[in-house]
């Protein structure tokens, strides 16, 4: 596992940040003042009262996020934009799944792992498109800069193949979460 991490440097650093955003997060949380975890207690509370999930803007969120994650992927100074957006969304899942354990406690931890279920498993998809994204940018610099003469028609299939993946998992996700809030919605009444 360690020879893999040096061997892959991109997967590493992404790897790394990843982490540091998550911890970021949870940070965060913990150093709120007491008027402002009143305030994210309220939203849970209503969050939890009015939950909106569909399938459509679940999957629409979905793909729409990825795909911004495989546009940027195609620019050359979107790599920063790209880990950027990616980040933040593992800083908010974070922070988020700390707020609810910080309301519902340990006590309601099978619900919390359930609700966030889909969210962490599109987190996991959106750090393989992220890493995809990051090597194809990588490749246009060498190609584009460097002159090296890489196959570029065959690694844009096999890029574009990583998006029609990607769409095919976030609708499987989409399902999946509203099939989830379906079913706490159900129990929580």
């Amino acid at each position: 596992m360690i020879s893999f991490f040096k061997k892959n440097k991109v997967f590493s650093i992404l790897f790394f940040l990843t982490c540091i955003s998550f911890l970021s997060g949870i940070f965060f949380h913990a150093m709120l003042d007491q008027s402002s975890r009143e305030v994210v207690q309220n939203n849970i509370i209503n969050i939890l009262k009015n939950p909106s999930f569909s399938f459509g803007s679940t999957f629409l969120n979905y793909t729409l996020f990825g795909f911004i994650l495989w546009i940027l992927g195609i620019s050359v100074i979107g790599i920063l934009i790209l880990c950027f957006l990616f980040l933040l969304k593992v800083f908010i899942l974070s922070f988020e799944f700390c707020s609810f354990f910080h309301y519902l406690k340990i006590k309601n931890i099978i619900f919390l792992l359930l609700y966030f279920l889909p969210d962490i498993l599109f987190l996991v998809i959106c750090f393989i498109l992220v890493y995809y994204s990051i090597r194809f940018s990588l490749y246009l610099i060498q190609f584009l800069f460097f002159h090296k003469n890489l196959s570029f028609p065959v690694i844009m299939k096999r890029y574009s193949k990583i998006l029609l993946v990607f769409f095919i998992f976030s609708f499987i996700l989409s399902a999946i979460s509203t099939l989830i809030s379906s079913l706490l919605d159900y129990f929580l009444l």
